[in-house]
C-alpha cells in the first residue's frame, strides 16, 4: 500500500524511453564513425590511385632519359676505346650535335600526388607496408634530383670556365658524369617497377615493363660481385 496522498510513478516507461534514447545516441555515433572510416578508406583508395599515376608518369620519363643517357654514353666510350690504352691516338671530340638535349638531360619528376597525399592525411589510411614502398620511391626521386642539381652546377661552372670546346674536349670526364645518371635512372626504374607490380587496396597491379638492357646488365654485373 502506498500512503495516503502520495503518488505512485511507474518508473518501467521512464527508463524505457532513456534506454531507447541511449541507444539512438549509441548507434547515431557508431554510424558516423563507419562513415567517417568508409571515407577515409575511399580517400586513401583515391590517393592511392593518383600516386600510382604518377609513379608511372615518373617512369616513363626516367626512361626517356636513361635511353638519352645511355646514347650519350655509347659515344662518349666508343671514343675512349679508340684512343688506345696509354691515349696516344685520341680521337677529336664529338660534335655538339651529339649533345641535342644538353650535356644530361635529367627527368622532370613529379611528387604532387604523394604531397597531396600526406597533407590531406589519406597516408594515415594507407596499409603500412604501402606507405614504406611509395616513401622509399619517392625519397629516391629525391636524392635523384639532388644529383641533378649537383652535376648542373659542374657543368655550369666548367662551361664558364673552359667554354664549350673545353667541356667537349674533357669527354672522358663527361663519359663518367653521364654514367652515373644512367645508374642511378637505373635504380629508380627497378623501383618503379617493385612498388607499381603491388597489389594494393582498390587498385591492380601494373605488369612491370621490360627495362633497357643496359639496366639489366648492369644487374646481372652486381648479382656476380
Amino acid at each position: 500500500m502506498t500512503a495516503p496522498g502520495r503518488l505512485r510513478i511507474d518508473l518501467r516507461p521512464i527508463l524505457l524511453e532513456a534506454g531507447f534514447v541511449v541507444l539512438g545516441v549509441v548507434l547515431a555515433f557508431a554510424a558516423n564513425e563507419w562513415r567517417q572510416a568508409a571515407a577515409n578508406r575511399r580517400d586513401a583508395r583515391v590517393a592511392q590511385t593518383s600516386v600510382r599515376s604518377e609513379l608511372r608518369a615518373n617512369r616513363g620519363a626516367v626512361q626517356e632519359s636513361l635511353q638519352y643517357h645511355v646514347g650519350l654514353t655509347d659515344t662518349l666510350f666508343t671514343l675512349l676505346r679508340a684512343s688506345g690504352p696509354d691515349g696516344s691516338q685520341r680521337p677529336p671530340p664529338p660534335d655538339m650535335r651529339v649533345f641535342s638535349n644538353g650535356f644530361v638531360h635529367p627527368a622532370q619528376l613529379l611528387s604532387t600526388a604523394w604531397d597531396a597525399a600526406g597533407a590531406t592525411d589519406a597516408v594515415r589510411h594507407m596499409a603500412y607496408d604501402d606507405v614504406l614502398a611509395l616513401a622509399h620511391v619517392y625519397e629516391e626521386q629525391r636524392d635523384y634530383r639532388r644529383q641533378a642539381d649537383l652535376v648542373g652546377g659542374i657543368i655550369y661552372t666548367g662551361m664558364f670556365e673552359r667554354g664549350m670546346g673545353g667541356m667537349l674536349e674533357n669527354y672522358a670526364n663527361l663519359a663518367n658524369i653521364i654514367s652515373a645518371f644512367v645508374y642511378r635512372e637505373c635504380q629508380l626504374l627497378a623501383s618503379y617497377d617493385s612498388v607499381l607490380a603491388r597489389r594494393l587496396e582498390g587498385d591492380s597491379a601494373t605488369a612491370p615493363a621490360a627495362r633497357p638492357a643496359r639496366c639489366t646488365q648492369m644487374e646481372r654485373r652486381q648479382a656476380t660481385g
